[in-house]
C-alpha cells in the first residue's frame, strides 16, 4: 500500500508572504506465507508527515526575512517473522535567514536554525537457544529478545555568509583576464610558438581570454 498527500494555504500582503501546509507520505508492505519453515512473515514500512509554517517578508527596502517552522513524524520499520527493527522520529525544525543587502555586489544573510528530534528506536532478534529453552525449529520462529532505547538529538546553531560573487568573479576573472591579454599577445607575436597556461574559468564565457583574443581577431580552435 502506497499513498502520499498535500495540501497548502497562502495568504499574501503587498509586503509578506505566509503558508500553512501539511504534506507527506505511507509506504507499507506486508507478505505472509503460512507454509513457510520460518512463518513467511515479512513487513516494512516507511511513512513520516510534516506540518510546516513558512513566512516571508520585506522588512526594509535592503532587509528580507524567511522563517519555517515545522513539526513532523517519520517511521521506518522491517521485520521478517520475529526479527524486527523500528525507528520512530518527531523532528522540530525552527530556521529564520534575514538577507541585508549592503550593497549592489555584496549581501549579507544570517540567522538562528534549531533543530529538536527525540527518536525511538526498537530491535528484536530471535533468542539463542540453551539447555532450558525447547528448539522450535527455524530461527527466526524462535522467542525474541527485545532491545528498546529513545533519546533526542538537539542541534541549536546560528550562521552568517556574505555574498559576494559578482566581486570576485570580477576581480578574480575578468580584471585578471584583461590584464593578462597584453601579455598574450606579446607571447603570439613573437616568431617561435609560444606555451600558456591558465585556469579553466578563464577560458568560457564572454569575458574569457578565447572570447577575448577572438574579438582582436586571432583565429581560436578548441580541441
Amino acid at each position: 500500500m502506497y499513498y502520499d498527500y498535500q495540501a497548502f494555504v497562502d495568504h499574501e500582503q503587498r509586503d509578506s508572504h505566509l503558508r500553512f501546509g501539511v504534506f507527506g507520505s505511507d509506504d507499507r508492505l506486508r507478505l505472509t506465507n503460512r507454509a513457510s519453515a520460518a512463518g513467511g512473515q515479512f513487513d516494512q514500512a516507511n511513512a513520516f508527515w510534516n506540518v510546516q509554517m513558512l513566512h516571508e517578508a520585506r522588512l526594509a527596502p535592503a532587509l528580507q526575512e524567511r522563517s519555517v517552522v515545522s513539526f513532523g513524524y517519520f517511521l521506518q520499520r522491517f521485520s521478517v517473522s520475529t526479527l524486527h527493527v523500528e525507528t520512530r522520529a518527531y523532528p522540530i525544525i525552527a530556521r529564520s535567514e534575514f538577507s541585508a543587502q549592503l550593497s549592489d555586489q555584496l549581501e549579507l544573510r544570517f540567522g538562528p536554525d534549531l533543530l529538536y528530534a527525540p527518536f525511538h528506536s526498537k530491535f528484536a532478534v530471535p533468542q539463542e537457544t540453551g539447555p532450558n529453552t525447547p528448539d522450535s525449529g527455524s530461527f527466526l520462529l524462535r522467542p525474541p529478545r527485545i532491545f528498546s532505547d529513545g533519546t533526542a538529538y538537539v542541534r541549536p546553531a546560528f550562521y552568517a555568509e556574505l555574498k559576494a560573487e559578482p566581486v570576485m568573479y570580477q576581480r578574480l576573472l575578468v580584471e585578471r583576464n584583461r590584464t593578462w591579454l597584453p601579455e598574450i599577445e606579446k607571447l603570439l607575436a613573437r616568431p617561435r610558438p609560444a606555451f600558456v597556461v591558465v585556469g579553466a574559468a578563464h577560458l568560457v564565457g564572454a569575458d574569457g581570454l578565447i572570447a577575448l583574443l577572438s574579438a582582436k581577431g586571432y583565429r581560436v580552435e578548441q580541441r
